[in-house]
């Protein structure tokens, strides 16, 4: 059976991701951020008492199949967005919000962001996750298939897969995937490793390294894994040349940002012209360097409903991304 590719239409026409970034910084306080390393610490992150970022909501999907559940990414030469339902299915979009796949009832429980790589002749966007058994997977799309397919990594996890992260790997670092997963018997520990693909037949090499046991949240960056306490359901990482920033989804909701190694503060996001933010939000993902869309300073993409019907929002990113500009005095100014 032939999938007949299909376009969503966009909130609406005047929306433009490179024109739509705006900065208002106010006053506002945060928590120190979470240690990267062997041993991490486990940071508080604090409520803010303001909003100290705002970012342009600018394009969206119309609504969805059904309720969403948990988003993910992945970069590389064709960037791709993964939206997994609650009943378990799968579907898959573009950066300009193009359905490009059946929906495939495939179980999944958790996915993280992903790869898009040469498999041989052929290109696929690979993305890590669990399935109901709780046993990590693959789920793979490219040309000639219909709808995304699930591979069994047949990692030995020793228990039930309770959380994990990843992060697509350059062509200067070579291999594919950065991975990091923790069991409900073992959540105390998390094992880092890469994940690599020869022929097709993947493989996966990792070490254990200590983890705050109460962390839910996880973002892989270049130097490894980052976590978050228990009142964090989500964290993402803004990786580019010189720069890495991230964005969490606390448990009540509301959404905290970080530039590099500074504090955590909160962020708001503004509706556009056309598009209107989630409410509640469900879900989010990020990429520094998204391929495809006009997000030449990174993406964020949120998802839930929007007059009682889910829907993914993009979110330009470049008012994070970009680095806070300095106003010097005016004596230095003519200088």
């Amino acid at each position: 059976m032939q999938f007949k590719r299909w376009r969503i239409v966009p909130g609406g026409w005047l929306v433009n991701a490179g024109l739509a970034s705006c900065l208002y910084f106010l006053s506002a306080c945060g928590s120190e951020p979470a240690e990267t390393g062997t041993a991490p610490s486990m940071p508080v992150v604090e409520t803010p008492s303001q909003v100290g970022l705002e970012l342009p909501a600018v394009w969206n999907t119309s609504d969805l199949q059904g309720t969403v559940s948990q988003l993910a990414l992945a970069g590389g030469a064709a960037s791709v967005l993964a939206v997994v339902y609650e009943d378990g299915a799968l579907e898959l979009f573009d950066l300009e919000a193009d359905r490009i796949s059946a929906v495939a009832d495939m179980d999944v429980a958790m996915i993280s962001n992903g790869a898009y790589a040469d498999f041989g002749d052929v290109a696929l966007a690979v993305f890590p996750g669990v399935g109901e058994d709780g046993a990590l997977a693959a789920y793979v799309f490219g040309a000639g298939l219909d709808a995304p397919q699930k591979i069994d990594l047949g990692i030995k996890t020793g228990g039930r897969v309770a959380g994990l992260c990843s992060r697509g790997r350059t062509y200067q670092e070579g291999g594919l995937l950065d991975l990091t997963y923790w069991t409900v018997r073992a959540p105390e520990t998390a094992i880092v490793g890469q994940l690599e693909s020869n022929a097709g037949d993947f493989t996966f090499d990792g070490e254990a390294m200590d983890k705050p046991a109460a962390a839910t949240a996880c973002a892989f960056q270049a130097e490894g894994p980052v976590f978050l306490g228990d009142d964090v359901n989500d964290l993402a990482v803004l990786d580019r040349p010189g720069s890495t920033n991230y964005v969490g989804l606390k448990s009540n909701g509301s959404l905290i940002y970080r530039r590099g190694a500074g504090a955590f503060d909160s962020l708001g996001l503004r509706d556009g012209i056309s598009v209107r933010v989630p409410d509640p939000i469900a879900d989010i993902a990020a990429l520094g360097m998204a391929f495809g869309g006009g997000y030449p300073e990174g993406l964020i993409v949120v998802a839930g409903p929007v007059d009682g019907r889910d829907q993914v929002v993009f979110v330009d990113a470049g008012a994070l991304t970009r680095a806070p500009e300095v106003i010097m005095p005016a004596e230095d100014a003519l200088d």
